[in-house]
C-alpha cells in the first residue's frame, strides 16, 4: 500500500457501535457527487454475525456489500484497509492471519479509557465553535464513566476554567458518578430532557445505549454537539504499523467524515432552504428544507442554474425584473438582501426574503455564495395591513392624546354597542356606537340603568322570551347572550345579539359585565324577505297549479264513474274486464302525476336551515319549468331548453336554488304576456364552473336601472304586480352559493340572465358554511 494513493477502498468488521460510528463518518446519509469525488475512503463491505446489529441495516439502507464471515472481503476487488470494530483481540488475531498480504488491518479495541487522550479531542471534535467563555457541558450517564470524568474535570482546575459542568443525568439516583456529583454541588437529572434545556454545548453520552444517543440527538438544540468516549478514541490506535502517514491520512479522513456528516445534518435541518451557488448561478449544494418545500429532487437542482431551479426562468432574475443579489454580493464581498414576490404553487401570492452572503475571501478567484429563501409571506401580509391601518391608527392616536385618554378611544373605535354594567345593572362606561344609536350624550347615560336606555323600561328584562343575560353571568360567572328589541333615538325597534362578559377583580370575585350588542335586523329581515318571496311565488303559481292538478283529476274521476258502472253488473266479460284495467292504469297514473306537482311545491313551502350538498341543475331547472309550463303555453310561449348532458354537479341547496329559478321564470313569463319564446341553457365552462342561462324576448329592462334591479322593493312592473323581493332575495341565493348572477338585456328585445356556480369537488362539506359572503362579488 502506498500512502501517497488518493483514495482507498475499506471494509468494516464489526456492525456494532463504534462500525456505526465509521459508518456515519464515512457514509453520510446525503452523498453529492462533489463528496464522492473528495472523500479517500470509501467503505465497500460490513461483516457482523449478528445480522440485527445497527451497522448492517446502515449498510443496507446504502447498498453495501453485507457477509457474516470476513473472510468474504477478501475477494472483494481492490480492497486496502479492513477494520476490526469489534473490540476484540481475537478477531483482530484471526484477520492478521487470514489477510492477504497486501491488506492493512487496523484495530479500534476498547483499552481502559484515559480522560486525558480524550480532553485533547475535543477541540477536534469542537474545531467549528469559537470559544468565547467555558466550555458547557453535560454528562448522560452516571455509571463509571461519569463518575471518572467528574473526577478528571472537576478536580483539575486547569479544566474548570475551562469547563462549566451543567450537570449529570441518570434515571439511577444511586449510581457512582450521580452521588458524586450531588456531593459536589453538580444538579443532577432523573431525564436527560432536563438537561438538554440548560442548553449545554457539548453533551458527552456515557451509557452505551443507541436509543439514549438517537433521542439526544433527536431533542438537542443546533448548537449542542454530542461525543461518546468510544467514538472520541474510535481510531485512537489506528494503525500500528510503520505507515504513519497513511495513519495520518486515515485518522483525518474519519475526523473530517465526522464532521461533514454533522456540517450536512445540520444544514440539511435548518429552518429555511438553502442554495451554495458558483458565481455563475450554478447550484453547487442544497438543504433538504428547500427539497422538501420546493417538492424537487436533488438531481433536479444540482448543477442547474438558480433561476431556472426557482422560477423556470431561462436568464437571471434580473432580466426578468426580480431583484438579483448576485453581482454586488461578487463585487462587494458582503451580505446583499433581497425581496421577490412571486406566485407559489397554488397561484396565490408568495414574499420571500433572499439573503446572500459571500462564501470567499476578496482575493479569491474560484467564487461561491450562500443563499438563504426565508418565507415572510405572513410576514409581508401583516405589514401591508398596518401600512394600511397606520393613517386611521395616526388618526385615533391624535384623536386620545388630544382630547380623551387612550382607553377611551380603543373603546370608541369598537363598532358593536358596547356598555359596562355594574351589579345594580347600573351603567359605568359606554362607547360611541351606542350613544349614536340612543342619540344621547354620554352624561345623559352613564349612571342610569340600562334597561332605562336600552328598552325604556323601569325594571330588568324578567320575561321568557326577553332573558337578561347579564343575571345568567353573574350566576354562572360564563359569558352569556340573548336575542333584545332595543329602541334607537327615533323610537324604532330594532334586533340585538346581546354578549355579556364577566368582569373580575383582583379575588377572582365577578364587579360587573361588558355588554357588547350587535344590530341583526337585516339578517331577520332577509329570513323574512325569503320566505315572504317564496309565499309571493307560490301565488302566482296557483294558476298554473290549479290546472296541473285539476286535469288529472278529472282524468281520475270519469274513470272512477266508468269502474263503479262496470262493477255494478253481475257479469263482467273480457272486454269489460280489459276496459276496467285500463281505466285503473289511468287512475294510478293521474295520481302519480298530481303527486309528482305537489312534490315540486314542497322545497317552497320549508323554512329550513339551508343544507348544501352535490346536485344536478339539469334536474333542479327542468322541475321548476315543469310548474310554469302549462301558464306559458297559454300565453303563446315557447319554451326551448338546451340541456348539458355531461354538466357538473354543484354544491347547492335545491330548494333555493329552485326558487331562483322560479322567480327567473316568473318574471320571464311576466315581461312576455302575450307571445315569446323563452330560452333556457346549461353548460360547463372552462373555469370549472356550471354556466345557466335564462333569456326571454320580453320588452327588456333600461341599462341605466341595471344597478337597481338587484335592490329590495325595486320594481318595474305595474302597482301591485310585484313587490320587488325576488330579485334581491335570487341576488342573495347566488351570493351564499358562492356564484355570480349578471344580467344583459336590450329594451324592446328581451333580458338575459346568467348564473355562475363553482362545480362541485369531491370531498368539500356538504353543510352550509355560515362564514360572511358578498353577494356577487367575482
Amino acid at each position: 500500500m502506498s500512502p501517497d494513493k488518493r483514495s482507498y477502498n475499506l471494509a468494516i468488521v464489526g456492525a456494532g457501535r463504534q462500525g456505526m460510528a465509521i459508518l456515519e463518518a464515512l457514509v453520510p446519509t446525503r452523498k453529492t457527487d462533489q463528496l464522492l469525488r473528495e472523500q479517500p475512503l470509501h467503505v465497500v463491505g460490513v461483516a457482523d454475525l449478528n445480522p440485527e446489529a445497527p451497522g448492517i441495516s446502515y449498510a443496507n439502507r446504502f447498498n453495501l456489500f453485507v457477509t457474516v464471515n470476513f473472510a468474504d472481503f477478501f475477494k472483494l476487488p481492490d480492497l486496502a484497509i479492513i477494520v476490526n470494530a469489534t473490540g476484540r483481540p481475537e478477531v483482530s488475531q484471526q484477520l492478521r492471519e487470514q489477510a492477504p498480504g497486501n491488506l492493512m488491518v487496523l484495530n479500534v479495541d476498547r483499552p481502559f479509557f484515559s480522560w486525558e487522550d480524550f480532553w485533547d479531542l475535543i477541540p477536534v471534535e469542537l474545531s467549528s465553535i469559537q470559544e468565547v467563555a467555558p466550555l458547557r457541558l453535560g454528562i448522560v450517564g452516571g455509571g463509571r464513566g461519569g463518575h471518572e470524568v467528574l473526577q478528571l474535570l472537576a478536580g483539575n482546575q486547569s479544566y474548570t476554567r475551562r469547563i462549566e459542568i451543567l450537570g449529570m443525568a441518570d434515571p439511577n439516583p444511586l449510581a457512582q458518578g450521580m452521588v458524586l456529583a450531588k456531593s459536589m454541588g453538580i444538579p443532577t437529572f432523573d431525564d436527560y430532557a432536563m438537561l438538554l434545556k440548560e442548553a449545554p454545548d457539548l453533551i458527552l453520552e456515557l451509557t452505551g445505549e443507541l436509543q439514549v444517543r438517537e433521542g439526544i440527538i433527536r431533542q438537542k438544540q443546533l448548537h449542542t454537539q454530542i461525543i461518546d468516549h468510544i467514538k472520541a478514541r474510535l481510531f485512537w490506535e489506528l494503525l500500528r504499523r510503520e505507515e504513519d502517514r497513511l495513519r495520518n491520512k486515515v485518522e483525518s479522513e474519519i475526523k473530517l467524515g465526522r464532521q461533514r456528516s454533522r456540517f450536512h445534518r445540520i444544514f440539511d435541518h435548518l429552518p429555511d432552504p438553502v442554495l451554495v451557488l458558483l458565481s455563475n448561478y450554478i447550484v453547487d449544494e442544497v438543504n433538504l428544507t428547500f427539497l422538501n418545500r420546493f417538492q424537487k429532487k436533488e438531481a433536479e437542482v444540482v448543477g442547474k442554474p438558480c433561476y431556472e431551479v426557482l422560477h423556470q426562468f431561462d436568464e437571471p432574475c434580473d432580466a426578468k425584473g426580480l431583484a438579483c443579489p448576485m453581482a454586488r454580493v461578487l463585487e462587494s464581498c458582503q451580505t446583499v438582501q433581497v425581496l421577490h414576490h412571486c406566485l407559489g404553487s397554488e397561484g396565490k401570492g408568495h414574499c420571500d426574503e433572499i439573503t446572500m452572503s459571500p462564501l470567499f475571501p476578496p482575493e479569491a478567484t474560484q467564487k461561491r455564495v450562500v443563499e438563504v429563501i426565508k418565507d415572510i409571506t405572513p410576514r409581508r401580509k401583516l405589514e401591508v395591513a398596518l401600512e394600511q391601518s397606520q393613517a386611521q391608527t395616526q388618526a385615533l392616536l391624535k384623536y386620545a392624546i388630544k382630547e380623551k385618554a387612550f382607553l377611551e378611544t380603543i373603546v370608541n373605535g369598537i363598532k358593536d354597542h358596547m356598555m359596562v354594567i355594574d351589579l345594580d345593572y347600573k351603567i359605568v362606561e359606554v362607547n360611541r356606537a351606542l350613544l349614536e344609536m340612543v342619540g344621547l350624550a354620554r352624561e345623559d347615560v352613564v349612571g342610569k340603568h340600562c334597561y332605562e336606555v336600552s328598552h325604556h323600561l323601569q325594571e330588568p328584562c324578567a320575561s321568557p322570551d326577553h332573558p337578561c343575560p347579564l343575571k345568567k353571568t353573574v350566576a354562572t360567572g360564563q359569558t352569556a347572550s340573548a336575542i333584545h328589541v332595543h329602541f334607537d333615538k327615533d323610537g324604532r325597534e330594532s334586533y340585538l345579539h346581546v354578549v355579556c362578559h364577566p368582569l373580575f377583580d383582583e379575588e377572582g370575585r365577578i364587579r360587573g359585565v361588558v355588554d357588547l350588542s350587535r344590530d341583526i335586523t337585516q339578517e331577520i329581515s332577509r329570513t323574512r324577505m325569503l320566505h315572504e318571496d317564496k309565499i309571493a311565488s307560490l301565488g302566482k303559481l296557483s294558476a298554473s297549479v290549479v290546472h296541473e292538478i285539476n286535469n288529472p283529476l278529472t282524468g281520475i274521476l270519469s274513470s272512477i264513474r266508468v269502474i263503479k258502472r262496470m262493477m255494478e253488473k253481475e257479469f263482467l266479460g273480457e272486454e269489460e274486464l280489459r276496459m276496467m284495467k285500463k281505466h285503473t292504469e289511468i287512475v294510478y297514473n293521474e295520481i302519480f302525476r298530481v303527486g309528482k306537482t305537489v312534490s315540486s311545491l314542497l322545497p317552497f313551502s320549508r323554512r329550513s336551515k339551508p343544507e348544501f350538498k352535490p346536485v344536478d341543475l339539469n334536474t333542479l331547472l327542468a322541475e321548476t319549468l315543469s310548474l310554469t309550463e302549462h301558464q306559458m303555453r297559454l300565453q303563446g310561449i315557447t319554451v326551448e331548453a338546451r340541456w348539458d348532458p355531461n354538466l357538473l354537479q354543484v354544491r347547492a341547496d335545491p330548494g333555493k336554488m329552485k326558487q331562483v329559478f322560479l322567480n327567473l321564470l316568473l318574471n320571464a313569463q311576466d315581461a312576455m304576456p302575450k307571445d315569446g319564446a323563452l330560452t333556457l341553457v346549461t353548460r360547463n365552462t372552462r373555469r370549472q364552473e356550471v354556466l345557466v342561462l335564462i333569456a326571454d324576448t320580453g320588452m327588456g329592462i333600461p341599462k341605466d336601472k341595471f344597478s337597481q334591479i338587484f335592490e329590495p322593493f325595486y320594481t318595474t312592473k305595474a302597482g301591485g304586480l310585484g313587490a320587488g323581493l325576488g330579485l334581491s332575495v335570487v341576488h342573495g341565493i347566488i351570493g351564499d352559493h358562492q356564484g355570480v348572477i349578471r344580467v344583459h338585456s336590450v329594451v324592446g328585445r328581451g333580458t338575459c340572465f346568467t348564473i355562475r356556480l363553482p362545480a362541485y369537488k369531491w370531498g368539500e362539506n356538504h353543510v352550509a358554511s355560515q362564514k360572511d359572503h358578498h353577494p356577487g362579488s367575482g
